[in-house]
């Protein structure tokens, strides 16, 4: 007779197999290829692996003739003048906006409170753009790294469709002709503003996701979905930042969400010097005039680089992202779906670890 215990090992040798079988199948390597046309974009998503597409030339001393759309040849005075209010800010003490935050480790109070790991969201500020572009643009002589706030415009809320940055979709298509007759009309359009202090954890997200850079770089540190099988995750509580003027400067506190209930989050960090790879990454940098298709339901990370405005100056990094909800019809959404209660049962049947990965 077999124990819960023989059953969960059993799952576990399965679920090890089925990484490795894809990973047997499918090259840790993310192809850059010319913009699509629908047919060809069709067939990437089928696949769902992504690809960066060179969407225009965006190299240092190409003319603005071959950009298809205003928004390739953004200035610092186009966006100041254009958008006209203020805007909403993340500020967090390290760039480490919706991360886990170790309080006993991190330079933040959170007083009273016996957590360790904890899922944070980010403080907020409202500014006028012109301001945010000085505060992010590096300038010579001047030590980035001092001070303990970082700010990012994230709000990831079609940020595009809001009334202070509505003015800029003017200046970008409503959709690309490749996608509209795959994956239909965008469900969100988000602008991202920031520099290379500010990196968005591991995650994954329920879209189809196309992420245009248009100044300097981003880049994305991958895993497949199928890697959910040895992720690092962990049940955390949930908190925020709040930002204060403390005797020597900028001070941040954590807040812990009250009556609200653990949330699962990866425990993982590509860019620290302890990382051990969980399944097989795949990294890419999109740089200027490319753009990343993100399958959804793959694990990301994501740094950047500042870049240039067309004039030699520096110029903060600047993307826009359409995401699209994905297709729950076929079998891809239901075979992860499986994957996802198969993971959570061998854990579970292996004593509740939270952080369990396949040997």
């Amino acid at each position: 007779m077999t124990t819960l215990r023989d059953d969960s090992e059993l799952i576990w040798s399965n679920l090890k197999t089925l990484q490795d079988d894809y990973h047997d199948y499918n090259l840790p390597v993310i192809p850059a290829l010319p913009a699509p046309t629908a047919l060809d974009f069709s067939k990437h998503v089928v696949r769902g692996l992504p690809v960066v597409y060179d969407i225009y030339a965006g190299t240092e001393g190409s003319t603005t003739a071959g950009r298809p759309w205003r928004a390739c040849s953004w200035t610092a005075d186009d966006l100041q003048g254009k958008v006209k209010d203020v805007v909403e800010v993340a500020l967090t003490p390290h760039g480490n906006a919706d991360a886990l935050v170790d309080l006993q480790l991190d330079d933040v109070c959170a007083a009273g409170k016996d957590e360790d790991r904890v899922f944070v969201q980010p403080a907020s500020q409202m500014m006028k753009i012109s301001d945010l572009l000085h505060e992010l643009t590096p300038r010579p002589g001047d030590d980035e790294e001092v001070g303990a706030l970082v700010r990012y415009l994230q709000s990831q809320n079609s940020n595009l469709d809001t009334p202070e940055f509505s003015i800029l979709r003017k200046d970008l298509p409503d959709n690309f002709d490749f996608a509209a007759a795959v994956l239909g009309e965008p469900d969100a359009r988000n602008i991202w503003i920031g520099n290379h202090r500010s990196v968005t954890s591991v995650h994954r997200d329920p879209y189809e996701n196309l992420y245009l850079v248009l100044r300097g770089s981003k880049t994305f540190r991958l895993w497949a979905p199928v890697d959910e099988v040895s992720m690092p995750t962990r049940m955390v509580k949930t908190g925020r930042y709040v930002h204060r003027q403390g005797p020597e400067g900028d001070a941040f506190d954590v807040v812990l969400d009250d009556d609200t209930d653990a949330i699962p989050w990866v425990d993982l960090d590509p860019l620290s010097p302890d990382f051990v790879d969980p399944g097989s990454m795949r990294s890419v940098t999109v740089m200027q005039g490319q753009m990343l298709y993100l399958p959804s339901g793959w694990y990301h990370h994501v740094s950047q680089e500042c870049g240039q405005w067309d004039d030699g100056c520096p110029a903060p990094c600047i993307a826009v992202n359409y995401w699209y909800d994905m297709d729950y019809e076929g079998e891809r959404y239901v075979m992860r779906q499986l994957l996802g209660r198969l993971v959570a049962a061998a854990r579970g049947q292996l004593g509740g670890s939270q952080t369990i990965a396949c040997k």
